[in-house]
């Protein structure tokens, strides 16, 4: 049903993971997202893009991809962490394939190679820690504490920046049980006194250790990252959704939205942070695959 009178050059597209995800049921092609994949390969085939840039997770079905691109399209795999554009402290592992149209593109320079390149560049000069996202302001925290009140149906205390009171009782268990593993791990140091240190609350520490304990890394958001909560003992609270689009590369803060010469993109109701944060790609580390398409491949002569 959608028109297809709309010609492009170069098209970006996240398309579903919940079907590749190691985290999911692992269908593959034989899951129900895979008309998505099915109809974007049709529509690209037919007007003859000259470049896409496909996003997913790293365990995408890559046979399928080139069953169905591949007789139109050259393929290039790239796989690229938030690290790659400087973000150390943030988890988004994707894949990001290249398709060059047999026909009407050329290749001018190899993308793996230049992604080595820029990754090694941009690495050693930058590198974040979980708690650089911490950018909420006081303001913004309460309507986020005020926001699970409301749902949990727990009375609201302003100014109470010790949110731990608003976790239930299977949060407040796996906290404590994450913060006696780290002991077991770190013998002689004090989880509530290391800054970058963070859980995520969705899951059990009986069962899977989601920290950052030894990856130095914000764990990977998943579908249910809105109502989980990712904690920091610390801080005696999890992180709001600014903060987790400060973590997938966003410019919510003005000296991020400054160093990338963007508009600061507002996310102060918690909602909104939440809805624009969902599953989303990471947005820096998109930008560094777009800019690496573009530089490698040109139009056919």
């Amino acid at each position: 049903m959608c028109s297809t009178n709309v010609d492009a050059d170069f098209d970006v597209s996240g398309l579903p993971c919940q079907d590749m995800s190691r985290n999911g049921d692992r269908k593959l092609r034989a899951g129900t997202t895979v008309a998505v994949y099915m109809t974007h390969a049709k529509y690209h085939r037919a007007k003859k893009t000259p470049l896409l840039l496909i996003e997913c997770t790293e365990d995408l079905d890559m046979g399928m991809i080139e069953d169905n691109y591949g007789d139109s399209y050259d393929l290039y795999q790239l796989f690229m962490s938030p690290s790659d554009s400087g973000h150390a402290g943030s988890s988004r592992y994707r894949t990001y394939v290249i398709c060059a149209h047999t026909e009407r593109t050329v290749c001018l320079h190899d993308p793996f190679m230049l992604q080595a390149v820029i990754s090694r560049k941009v690495s050693s000069n930058v590198a974040t820690r979980p708690s650089d996202y911490l950018v909420a302001t006081q303001h913004e925290v309460m309507l986020d504490a005020e926001s699970v009140a409301l749902q949990r149906r727990i009375p609201f205390e302003p100014g109470n920046f010790d949110l731990s009171y608003l976790l239930t009782a299977r949060e407040r268990q796996s906290a404590k049980d994450y913060c006696e593993q780290y002991r077991i791990k770190f013998p002689g140091r004090d989880p509530e006194q290391d800054e970058d240190f963070c859980v995520y609350l969705g899951d059990s520490a009986s069962n899977r250790l989601t920290w950052s304990a030894v990856s130095n890394r914000i764990p990977t958001f998943r579908m249910n990252s809105q109502s989980g909560k990712t904690f920091f003992p610390m801080f005696k609270r999890w992180m709001v959704g600014k903060e987790r689009l400060a973590s997938l590369g966003f410019p919510v803060h003005p000296i991020m939205a400054e160093a990338m010469c963007t508009p600061v993109v507002f996310a102060t109701d918690p909602k909104r942070a939440s809805d624009l944060a969902g599953n989303s790609m990471h947005l820096t580390t998109c930008a560094a695959a777009q800019c690496i398409a573009l530089s490698c491949f040109g139009p056919r002569t």
